[in-house]
């Protein structure tokens, strides 16, 4: 599937149609991005002051986590397009107050959603890469 099908089918799955600076996003990386990166959470949290996501998630991954019945809060409206190595995840708002925001969760050890960026752009832009003690 070609990476525009990809991102239509996305939106027809969930039934909305994806922020222009993740629909972008998606279109660039065909493939997930599995270099780590860490953002500085936009709430307090009881973990510490930065999320790490280790993969933002490819169209193909989403699509493939949703027939594995793992992709979203259907509740909540939240999309998941990371994760953390550690057992958090990444998620997109598409309900209509928080629409785009970005969240982190981790569920096995907190149920809350904490903002960590007002729009995937500003995920990007506040983003910076994780620097583990061996590679310094």
């Amino acid at each position: 599937m070609d990476k525009i099908t990809s991102v239509k089918a996305i939106e027809s799955t969930f039934d909305f149609q994806l922020p222009m600076d993740y629909r972008a996003f998606l279109m660039e990386h065909p493939e997930d991005l599995t270099d780590p990166i860490e953002i500085d959470a936009l709430v307090s949290w009881p973990r510490g002051p930065t999320a790490t996501v280790d993969c933002l998630y490819s169209s193909a991954s989403i699509l493939k986590n949703d027939g594995a019945g793992a992709s979203c809060d259907l509740e909540q409206s939240m999309l998941i397009v990371g994760h953390s190595l550690f057992g958090g995840y990444l998620y997109l708002c598409w309900g209509a107050e928080r629409f785009g925001q970005i969240f982190f969760r981790e569920p096995f050890l907190d149920p809350a959603y904490y903002l960590v960026a007002k729009s995937f752009g500003d995920l990007l832009s506040r983003s910076r890469p994780v620097v583990y003690d061996d590679e310094a």
